[in-house]
Order: C-alpha cells, then structure tokens, then sequence
C-alpha cells in the first residue's frame, strides 16, 4: 500500500493541543492524541504482585482500545513518530506505554517535550528529540503502586470498621490528618486576656497622630487584666510628653518571583476565588492554546506544572524591555533578578510565566472567557513585575515619651512605586488572619505630620484596648497549599487532587471558605493514628517524595524504595486486622443494659451509639443529627477514650428545655393508623425518626416519615431541602419540600456540593460499578470515579480531566 504524503505523526496527551501544533508544524505533520494515560493498573483488583518483586499487572483502560487501534493505523502510514504528551513524570509513564502498546523501536530518540507550545519551542522541541527517561517512567510507577498497595490494602480496614465506602491514601490520610490536629488545637485552645494602650497626641497646632504603648519604666509593658491597665493608665494620664527619638529611613519592598504551581494556586484561591482543580484546568486551556484571531492558535503561558522560579534568559530580557518602553529605565534594576527554588525542587522546566509579554492582557482579553482572562492577567503581571525594580517607602518611626512612658508611631508613605505598579494584590482579611499578629508594640500608620527633636505634645486621649490571643486559624485553600509544599508533602501537580479527594470524600467542608473536618474525617484519622502512626504522618510522606525524587534522578531502584516501605506497612497491617474486633472508638457513654462502654458507630444512615460487647449486648442510642460529636468540644486524637457523655447529656438537656412542656410528656401525633384507628406518633429508632402506631404491640404498624435528607436545594434562590420520592412505577427520584413553588427534580441524588470547574450542583449516580460523584451539567464532564485504591496519583483518565 502506498504511503500517504504525510510523514511524520506526533502524539499528544491532550486533544487541546492539536490545533495549535498542527498550526505550528504544517502539513508534514499529522497531529493525534492518546486522550491521557491508555494504560493502568486493574480496576478490579490491586493488580501489583508484591511477592514478585511488586511486578505490576497492566491492563488497558477501558474504552482505551480503539484509541490504541486508531493510533496503530496512524502510525502504519508514516516514516517518523514522536510522543509528545505532557513534560513530567505522567507524561513520560505515557509515553513509555505509547512507545511499547504501538511497538515502536525504542532504540530511537522517541521524546518530545513542549515547556510552552510556541513556534520556537515545538520546532526545537521536534528537531532535537530524545530517548524516553526510563528513570521518569520508573518514578510514575512507584508513585502509582505506592499509592496503590496504600489504598487497596488500608480502605477496606476502614469499610469494615467505620463505614462502607471510605478510603485511605497516603497522602490525602496526611492532608486530614493535618486539618484534624488544627481542630484538635482549636479545640483545647484557652485565650488569654491583654491590653494593649494607644495615646492620641496632638500638636500646637492641632494636628493630631496616634501612638501606641512601647516602654513602661524602661520595659516592654506586659499588661495581662484591666487592673494593671488602670494603673498604667493613671501614669500617662498625669504626664506631659515631649518627642524624644524621631528616626528618618528608606524601606525596599522587593517583587515576589514568578508563580510556581503552588504558588498560583494559592493566589488564584485567595484573590480570584478558584478552587485548585478550576486553576489548572484553566491554565491548561491557556497553556494549550487560544486563537487570538482566525487562524493563529497560540499557547499563552508555559507548562503549568512546575515547582521552580527558573526563566530562560530570553524571557527576562523581554520583561525588562517591556518595562523599559512601556515604564521607563527607572523602573528596572540594574541587572536581571533570578529567583531561587526551594531545594527539593525539580527544577525540570521553567516557572509559569507568559509565553510571549507582548500578548498583554488587554490585548488577549477579548479572545479570552472571563476565567482565562482573569487568571492570565494574573500570570503576566507577576511575571513582568518580577522583573521590575523596588518599590520604596519613607517610613518615620517617632519616640514620645517621659521619664517613665514612651509610646511609639511608624510612619510610612509611598515614595516610588516601582514594581507595584503592575502587580498589587493586597492580602485579604482570610490571609490576613493566617499571619501573626505582628508586632503590636507599635502603631504602624499612613503619613505623620512633621515632628522636631524636643518638641511638646498634649495627650488628648489615652485610649486602653482590652485584647484576647487568637485561637490558630483553620486552613483556608491557599494556606493548605503552602502549608504542603513547605512539608514537602504532595508534588505541584497533586496539589489540587488532594484538595478534591478529601472534599469529595466528605473527611473534610468548606465553611467560609475554611477547612473544618468533618466527623467522620476525624474518626478516621483517630483510627489511623492509633494503629498506622508512624506510616500515615507528616515525616514519613515527606521522606518518601524524597525517595520517589531519588528514583527520578536514578540514584534509587524503584523495587527496593517499594521493598522497604512494604515490610513495615505490612506488618501494622497484619497487626490491624489481628486486632480487628478490639478496634472500636471507645466513648465515655455506658452501655443502659450491662454498663459496658459504648462505640462510636458510622453507616449510611447517620451515626449512632452501640455497646463494645456486641454481638452479645445489641444496645444502641441515638446520636442527634445536628450534634458535632468531636468540633463542638475537648478531643484529642492520640486519646483511647473519645469523651461523650456529659457533651451529649448537656445537649439533650439543652434539646429537652427548648421544647414546650406540653410536648415533653405527650407523645406527637402524626395522623390515624388506617390499620387501627389509633394514633400514629412519632418515634426514635437506630436508624432515626419514624411514625408508629400508638396501639403497639397490639398494631404493629409503622411508617417512615416523608422528611427531606438533609440536603439544600440546588436551586438558587430556594430555601427548600431535598426528599425522596417514588414514582407512580415505583423508580425513587428527588425533589424540593417547596414544590409546588420550586419545581426542582432529579433523578439522581443530589450531593450538596457544587461542582470545582463549573459550578453546578454534583450529583450522586449509581452504577453496578458502584457510586460516583458527577456534575449536572452534562456539557462540564467533571466526575469523581470510585478509586478502587483511593491513592492520589490517579492517572488522568482523559483530556477532559488531566488538570484535575
């Protein structure tokens, strides 16, 4: 057969790009893309051979076969193939089963990576191929069956003894683990009282500023009630004071480097509102390409997935020639600045940064949607105004005092702008609140009126301010973030797959834009801390990224790093499943029948109180919905112990008082038993509230009550729950308790939760394969698949999901 005039096939990992490289590339080139990863390990089972040296069982993905069928006609036409799927560890794994499914000779300089996906940058990119880095593949494969053997062995242990369908992973298990301790703090916190005293002087002529408290008989003023603060108070009121220090200086705020992965997360979560996964999934469009006009594809920014501050040299000086046209030579330093990267950074391609500055962001806006635009201007000022030079304060620091009081004042004003001008993005009051209070001996102002040496000022007010230390602030999504890349916990681009996988899986919530763990989220890390301690915890995760990154530079066999995690993991786990049966979360609550201790119990329906001795004891007691069984109190999650009994005794007290005295000893009644006639009454049950009938046991009758599931409904402006309902077939569906004024309806469950790309509200559907989280909206495609090992290197199932 004769062969097609087309020579050359590149093969992407995502469709996203075809456009732009075929542009690129011309008609020589036949661009295709493998939709993601086409190989994995089983669905069905863990799918590794531990005793074989953790040999993996591969297999292809589902619905994958007729991309790999399609690809091997394509190749069959052409001289020359190239694999071009994304520049990090998954896209070399990608790559390696490419080369091997297509039987391609991998003797031969197969690789193509694309920092960016400009003209440069793809025909250097094609003309200087290289071998697949086997060291990279073998990285990715250690990481996935790490994952796996973590997830596929440690889950089940969590089904059996807190709640079918949970998961362990060995990082997401650290993540709420860090967020539970934070509660734990939070918790047990005591604040403590402080005063702190400002004084408003005012000169002769009547200008007035205001100061604060800074020496006391020549120390630091300690002011712990309003006593102390009275007497102190006493002093100043009786004292003339005169300027006794006044200290003229410049200050130099410094540009911060060019976003990181974790870094542009963080800022797009705190200025922009963007959950991690949105972030990505929007740069990778910007990466990817956006026409800018008719014909011309054009990537934007460079690879997103980065955890070094590196540019090329060209780059910077394109900034600086920017910010000399456009601002002026006074706004450069004298010479290019470089960014350092952390240590354990890889360093494998540059930080995110645009691929061209003359594309400024008001000249791509209009070829932008709004999210693009917004997070792409945010790229290209940081990445200019790291480039620009300082900008500069005058700050006036001022002395007033006595013998035995000085209060102190700091004056700053901006004197040159410099690299602010392009990107100013103030902290806001959530940032704010993660950072230290700072140093409060002082009172740190906008500009002061001119003060001399000697000169003499009226107190015109001295003002106390009674002051209560802060308990430690809840993760917000930016700080999460930091707070894992400074524990080297994670790589950039798991960051957001963690922040997704303990949402999802309900360890964790959002409340005002803040980590709280949920119940269950701390249920679960009580349990791992007591028996997987020393495996499921800051250290270890963070020695074992060390490990993954030895075995990328190939100074590890990624079969010995996996050997020497196995053993001791292994043996806690045999340990667990020993111990099975004494695994409970034992309350302070006794048993009403034999006084033995009771468990804390989690299932599909609620949680609830059963004895320690079941089967024997079959005793159980409700647990209210709405009651925080660890957030509302003390706990401590190295505790045996998890006090109860006089946190759920204090609140049903409190339940019982609210209620009219009338409905305490009468029993409600909902309706005519249509057996006997008697009353049917509400009842409480291990499984909650139902209507009974009053004539039991004589009538057996019961009922569950038509009551909505404790879901809002999704409807914007509904102040409406969701219930279950049947069809006239008998099919369940859901709809609002406001109907008919709200005509929401599903047949799928709705999941309380909106969807991280689009908004939308997710919604439960279930399958023979079991539940999985999906969005509504069927033009978005996000969905949660059940992960049969929970791990967090998943692989990216598609094109659709690679960034998530």
């Amino acid at each position: 057969m004769a062969k097609e005039s087309i020579k050359n096939l590149i093969i992407v990992e995502s469709p996203g790009k075809i456009k732009t490289i075929k542009k690129i590339l011309g008609s020589d080139y036949e661009v295709k893309a493998s939709m993601g990863h086409i190989i994995d390990l089983p669905q069905k089972d863990m799918g590794v051979d531990v005793r074989n040296n953790f040999e993996p069982k591969y297999e292809v993905i589902p619905k994958k076969d007729k991309i790999i069928e399609d690809l091997k006609k394509e190749v069959a036409k052409v001289d020359n193939v190239l694999l071009a799927p994304d520049p990090d560890r998954e896209g070399e794994a990608i790559s390696w089963h490419l080369a091997r499914s297509l039987k391609l000779d991998l003797s031969k300089p197969l690789r193509v990576t694309f920092n960016a996906i400009t003209p440069k940058v793809v025909m250097d990119a094609i003309n200087n191929p290289t071998s697949i880095d086997i060291n990279k593949v073998n990285a990715q494969q250690g990481r996935r069956i790490l994952d796996r053997i973590v997830g596929y062995e440690l889950s089940p242990l969590l089904w059996r003894k807190l709640q079918k369908g949970l998961s362990a992973g060995r990082v997401q298990s650290v993540a709420v683990l860090m967020v539970c301790r934070r509660e734990e703090e939070i918790a047990s916190f005591k604040k403590e009282e402080y005063w702190l005293v400002d004084a408003l002087f005012q000169k002769a002529n009547a200008e007035s500023l205001k100061s604060r408290l800074f020496k006391f008989d020549n120390k630091t003023p300690k002011i712990k009630n309003g006593e102390e603060a009275e007497k102190i108070l006493a002093v100043c009121k009786n004292s003339s004071y005169t300027v006794q220090k006044i200290v003229n200086k410049e200050k130099l705020k410094k540009p911060t480097g060019p976003f990181i992965t974790s870094t542009l997360q963080q800022e797009a979560s705190r200025v922009l509102n963007f959950p991690p996964s949105k972030t990505m999934k929007v740069a990778q469009k910007l990466y990817e390409g956006i026409e800018i006009e008719k014909g011309n594809t054009v990537g934007l920014i460079t690879y997103m997935r980065t955890d070094s501050y590196r540019i090329v040299p060209e780059a910077a000086v394109e900034a600086r020639n920017f910010i000399r046209s456009t601002y002026g030579e006074n706004f450069l330093p004298k010479t290019e600045r470089v960014y350092k990267s952390k240590n354990q950074a890889q360093d494998a391609h540059e930080a995110i940064r645009p691929t061209d500055v003359n594309y400024t962001p008001e000249k791509v806006r209009e070829h932008l949607t709004s999210d693009e635009a917004r997070l792409y201007s945010m790229i290209w000022k940081r990445f200019v105004a790291s480039q620009a030079a300082d900008a500069v304060f005058d700050s006036v620091t001022v002395e007033i005092g006595t013998d035995r009081v000085v209060f102190k004042s700091v004056g700053e004003t901006l004197k040159f702008p410099g690299f602010l001008t392009l990107y100013d993005v103030e902290a806001t009051e959530d940032e704010k609140e993660q950072q230290d209070d700072g140093d409060e001996t002082e009172y740190v102002g906008g500009r002061l009126p001119k003060l001399s040496d000697g000169e003499q000022l009226s107190a015109k007010e001295i003002i106390p301010m009674q002051k209560f230390t802060k308990e430690p602030p809840r993760y917000t999504t930016a700080t999460l973030i930091k707070t894992l890349e400074e524990l080297k916990i994670g790589r950039p681009s798991t960051y957001a797959t963690i922040v997704n996988t303990i949402l999802d899986r309900n360890y964790v919530e959002l409340r005002e834009k803040k980590f709280c763990a949920t119940d269950i989220g701390i249920a679960t890390s009580v349990l791992l801390n007591s028996y997987f301690n020393d495996l499921i915890n800051v250290e270890f995760t963070a020695k074992m990224e060390e490990e993954l990154d030895k075995i990328e530079d190939g100074q590890k066999n990624w079969q010995d790093v996996l050997g020497e995690f196995y053993s001791p993991f292994h043996e806690k786990l045999s340990h667990a499943e020993e111990n099975l049966k004494r695994m409970q979360l034992l309350t302070d609550c006794n048993c009403e029948r034999c006084n033995s201790p009771m468990s804390l119990i989690f299932s599909a329906n609620g949680r609830f109180l059963a004895c320690s001795k079941f089967p024997r004891c079959r005793s159980t007691k409700n647990i209210p919905p709405d009651f925080r069984i660890f957030n509302s109190g003390m706990f401590k999650l190295d505790e045996k112990i998890i006090l109860l009994k006089d946190r759920l005794a204090a609140y049903e007290t409190e339940q019982k008082e609210a209620i009219p005295e009338a409905s305490q000893t009468s029993p409600e009644v909902l309706g005519k038993c249509e057996k006997c006639g008697k009353d049917m009454v509400l009842k409480s049950g291990r499984y909650g509230q139902f209507m009974a009938c009053s004539g039991y046991p004589a009538c057996r009758n019961a009922k569950p009550i038509k009551k909505d599931i404790g879901i809002d409904c999704p409807k914007e402006g509904c102040a409406g729950k969701i219930t279950v309902k049947k069809s006239k077939k008998g099919k369940i569906f859901y709809s609002c308790t406001e109907y008919p004024k709200c005509d929401f309806v599903s047949w799928d469950k709705p999941s309380g939760k909106n969807c991280p790309d689009c908004g939308s509200h997710l919604v439960v559907k279930t399958s023979k394969k079991g539940e999985k989280i999906a969005c509504s909206n069927k033009e978005c495609g996000y969905k949660l698949e059940p992960a049969a090992d929970a791990g967090e290197s998943k692989p990216r199932a598609d094109a659709v999901t690679t960034s998530a």
